[in-house]
């Protein structure tokens, strides 16, 4: 290839699949121009090599998988032009020269495409059943005279046909690179149009150039493409940009919309560093672990690396936790219940849109920059493959954490490394057809396998990242502490940046709430005023808990007492006042009254699952706590019947919601409540003496009502809120709305 080429052309194979459809498109080519064959990752080596083998021209395979990968890699080579097409389509005639031409005359032209079929855009003038049988020099005369001449701007959807187009490189330098971060799917040809028209140029479709697209069907693409939608969206609409709504609109509308591609908000610059985060893939098989799923998936949603996704394999409903909310970065496949392990995690790969596959078991404990620390030498091509050593281990049942000698680990694991913890490119995985078909040992054979092939691997110290966590269903059955040699266990503290999680792994919470294992007192206190509709869920919420250790202190200031609503119960008590006092007076009062050494907040208007007090009284005491709630709470907006999840704005300083608040007596008696109405919560947090605050992740057992008589207003409109659309969350939900509604609408008969 010459230093610097007038054009060049980009031929893109995306798989296996297309190998014969690239032939019928390079035998279409009537060009004497460069031509680059670009492979993508997901081509099986074999294939690849049947390409290099068979043609003269340039083949180069990305590193990435996905159309916006191969388009950078073209672009990166010096050219006035370059031309993007995919296998299986057929370029009859002089269509390149002339589209070339025609932006010669046009210095204002970024970009020009020409009209197709079978595609979503208008440039598609026909929907083919049987493409293969159309009589393609023919339609293309046709063509040429019906619109002999006939230009017309991709705007307002920039609905750009990504099977073909040619793009000028001073649009290229204007605009950088294509996202990456859209992966294989769908929408990156849009948000690359777009960009190009944002940076000044015209983006065109010649209606009278023709190019006519064979049958290609890669199934993955349609795998990330609610995700891709709204990333798009989240790019380029104005609401999401300013954070207003958490809804996406099901089609842009493009130019149509006044909320789209804000010239002041959106960017249209992408600098070579959006490389360096290739989408990742999760795998997770799993089986009878429902409580550890919920955990895992809240371990994936916590990584800092940006583009990933979480191929969740398992058998049956009852495989997953009652409540998921929808992502569109989390997919689920089913699989047959006699699937071994290997086949679970070959299905999770063969589902997976990412370049870099890693394991993500579902009943281990991940930092938040796993995923990060994993694959950075992976993509700055240092190797093939990650895995982690010296992993600590934790005893689920007493909640101890071990480690061993590393004579011990490298004797324990494949390599010194956790099978559990691989992370490795997926054309590692191609090559290789896949994980063994057994249940105990294949990820080490698969290892052992790679490296056996000549894959480059790297160890990764796990301490901080990873716990392999003990318990009695695990597939590898040994004991902690007694394993092989018993003098090369000890034990040790649990990680810092993972000890907000440990408590929901107890298998007996009741005997670990606190150090003489005995379940302590907890009194939760109810400030009220005026709140008699409530009243009655508020009782039936505390009388409902498992937590046998409790109490409830009412205090009320109100005009109409509610003693009458009370039951003849000893661990209900009512304080009547006589005269008006503040939410915080109220607080402080309660707790002079109460016995527990655990203080809880039980709103009036609020609704607690059965298993709210253990769940908060646990995390509070087995993290040792000072105080412990929701960082992230549901809250059911009663006069419009919908679900909303508060984001708190400020990360700067620890927070939990003042309705879910937990901590012990000692931390209330060097700091009293504010006598305020008003955030005398987050007062109580952030004033006085330091406190440890650890919030939890318990989401579906708490849900807030906003109505309008809440004494701390709560503007929803604020970019702080967004709407809850979950079938999972909603279901779980049902029968508290329904009693909260029913709340509701004895308030307003008030």
């Amino acid at each position: 290839m010459p230093e610097n080429a007038d054009l060049l052309i980009g031929l893109y194979l995306p798989g296996d699949h297309a190998l014969a459809a690239m032939d019928q498109t390079l035998q279409s080519l009537e060009t004497g121009h460069h031509l680059l064959v670009l492979i993508d990752p997901n081509t099986s080596k074999s294939a690849s090599a049947f390409v290099k083998k068979n043609t003269s021209l340039k083949c180069v395979a990305s590193t990435q998988a996905g159309r916006p990968a191969a388009i950078n890699y073209l672009t990166s080579h010096p050219a006035s032009y370059y031309c993007f097409i995919d296998a299986g389509v057929l370029v009859t005639g002089k269509v390149i020269d002339e589209l070339v031409a025609l932006m010669n005359q046009h210095p204002g032209y970024g970009m020009v495409s020409a009209s197709t079929n079978n595609h979503w855009g208008k440039q598609s003038l026909f929907e083919d059943q049987y493409p293969e049988l159309v009589d393609v020099p023919t339609r293309r005369k046709e063509i040429m005279q019906l619109y002999h001449g006939e230009r017309e701007s991709l705007a307002p959807l920039y609905d750009l046909t990504e099977r073909f187009f040619i793009v000028k490189a001073e649009a290229v330098t204007k605009i950088g690179m294509a996202d990456p971060h859209y992966g294989v799917g769908y929408n990156w040809e849009m948000d690359y149009c777009l960009r190009i028209a944002k940076s000044g140029y015209e983006c065109i479709w010649s209606k009278a150039h023709y190019v006519h697209a064979l049958t290609v069907t890669e199934e993955d693409r349609h795998q990330s493409q609610e995700y891709n939608k709204q990333y798009f969206q989240d790019k380029f609409c104005r609401n999401q940009l300013l954070q207003k709504t958490g809804t996406y609109c099901n089609h842009c509308l493009g130019e149509q919309c006044a909320d789209f591609a804000p010239a002041d908000l959106i960017t249209t610059f992408i600098d070579s560093s959006s490389a360096q985060t290739p989408l990742v893939s999760c795998i997770m098989p799993t089986s009878g672990r429902p409580q550890y799923v919920a955990l895992a998936i809240q371990y994936f949603h916590e990584q800092d690396y940006p583009s990933k996704e979480l191929i969740i394999i398992y058998h049956e409903a009852a495989d997953l936790p009652a409540i998921v909310k929808a992502h569109p970065a989390i997919k689920f496949h089913q699989i047959s219940r006699d699937s071994t392990i290997g086949e679970k995690r070959n299905m999770g790969c063969e589902h997976a849109t990412g370049s870099i596959m890693i394991q993500w078991d579902d009943d281990d404990i991940y930092a938040t920059d796993r995923i990060s620390q994993q694959v950075a030498p992976i993509i700055d091509q240092s190797c093939d493959l990650t895995a982690l050593h010296s992993t600590l281990f934790m005893d689920s049942q007493n909640g101890d954490f071990w480690q061993c000698s590393a004579a011990l680990y490298d004797q324990m694991f494949v390599h010194g490394v956790l099978g559990g913890s691989l992370a490795y490119r997926k054309s590692l995985w191609s090559a290789l057809s896949g994980y063994p078909d057994t249940s105990l040992r294949e990820d080490a054979d698969f290892l052992v396998s790679l490296l056996d092939r000549g894959a480059r691997f790297q160890k990764i110290d796990g301490r901080n990242l990873y716990v392999y966590l003990r318990h009695d269903q695990n597939t590898w059955k040994f004991h902690t502490g007694r394993f092989i040699s018993p003098h090369d266990w000890w034990q040790t503290d649990a990680p810092e940046t993972l000890v907000k999680y440990l408590s929901a792994y107890a298998t007996n919470e009741q005997k670990r709430l606190d150090t003489d294992h005995i379940s302590p007192m907890v009194s939760c206190i109810m400030p009220t005023r005026n709140r008699r509709a409530f009243i009655p869920n508020a009782i039936t919420c505390f009388l409902n808990q498992q937590y046998e250790q409790k109490e409830l202190i009412i205090v009320d200031d109100g005009e109409d007492a509610i003693a009458d609503l009370l039951p003849d119960d000893e661990r209900i008590r009512y304080i009547r006042l006589t005269g008006r006092q503040t939410i915080g007076a109220k607080r402080n009062l309660a707790i002079e009254n109460a016995t527990g050494s655990v203080i809880m907040h039980l709103d009036d208007d609020d609704w607690i699952s059965p298993q709210w007090i253990q769940l908060q009284t646990g995390h509070l005491l087995a993290t040792r706590a000072d105080v412990t709630g929701l960082d992230l709470p549901c809250f059911y907006q009663l006069d419009k019947r919908r679900t909303l999840q508060y984001l708190y704005p400020f990360k700067n300083k620890p927070w939990v919601h003042g309705g879910t608040l937990c901590y012990t007596r000692k931390t209330w008696e060097s700091n009293h409540f504010e006598d305020r109405n008003v955030g005398e919560d987050v007062y109580f947090l952030w004033h006085g003496i330091a406190k440890k605050i650890i919030p939890h992740f318990h989401i579906g057992h708490y849900i807030g009502c906003i109505h309008e008589h809440n004494i701390s207003p709560k503007n929803v409109e604020e970019s702080c809120w967004r709407i809850i659309e979950s079938e999972q969350l909603e279901a779980t939900f049902q029968e508290v709305k329904s009693d909260l509604n029913e709340t509701f609408r004895k308030e307003v008969s008030c």
